[in-house]
């Protein structure tokens, strides 16, 4: 993360800065003689993009979403060599274009279906994910935070200071502890203690709540759907 904010503070400075600044590996001396995608035209796009009440919304969780997936995209071009940055970026673009046309389309055509997205409905279309997207836009529109934060729910404001200290936790578990402690105070046993640094290490709190992600909002009945199941693999990688 600090890698990442010195890199977009950088990128802000020096808006001709290479993507590629200080990587001399491979693959970046091969994708170097590619035009890059400049920060600005994302910068554009936000701007473009920024709206009314789903604003927060659409900050906090769409437009992270879509980053990553731009990101996964741009690193698999990039090691795999497929095609350049620029010609990637455009591609998501326009596939972003026709894909919120096709979606609206769709969507038109799913509301001729009788009880959508009700417990009556015949077909079992119970839509949870929708649902979940609708209620958080009553929760943070509507509603507001200072009365979720403040009434509704007071203690879910210390769940965003126990997030970033389970940063420290997995920060001592996985170094910490090995290197600070273990090593200094059993230096003959280095071989087992860098065996289980090495374990301990496979596992990040991020790629686990992501893998939890995909479990919900779903209910235990949906466990065996080809849709929550992957969440086991994932959170466990």
């Amino acid at each position: 993360m600090w890698t990442a904010l010195k890199d977009t503070a950088l990128a802000l400075r020096y808006l001709h800065r290479s993507n590629h600044e200080g990587l001399g590996g491979p693959f970046s001396r091969m994708q170097k003689k590619h035009k890059e995608v400049p920060d600005w035209w994302f910068y554009c796009i936000l701007l473009a993009t920024f709206g009314a009440l789903g604003a927060t919304k659409a900050l906090v969780v769409q437009v992270a979403d879509q980053a990553m997936i731009y990101t996964t995209d741009q690193k698999t071009t990039h090691y795999a060599h497929i095609l350049p940055p620029r010609s990637i970026c455009l591609i998501q673009l326009w596939a972003t274009l026709v894909n919120g046309l096709v979606c609206l389309g769709v969507m038109q055509f799913q509301f001729s279906i009788n009880d959508i997205c009700t417990k009556h409905n015949a077909m079992k279309f119970s839509c949870p994910n929708e649902t979940t997207l609708f209620s958080a836009s009553i929760i943070w529109g509507l509603v507001g935070p200072k009365r979720i934060f403040d009434h509704q729910y007071p203690v879910l404001k210390w769940m965003f200071l126990r997030g970033a200290g389970v940063g420290f936790v997995f920060w001592a578990v996985q170094f910490a502890i090995p290197q600070l402690l273990l090593l200094n105070r059993y230096p003959h046993k280095t071989k087992q203690i860098l065996r289980y640094q090495r374990i301990v290490t496979k596992a990040h709190p991020l790629i686990i709540v992501n893998g939890f992600l995909g479990w919900t909002p779903y209910n235990l009945t949906k466990w065996s759907s080809r849709y929550t199941w992957p969440w086991g693999s994932t959170g466990s990688s």
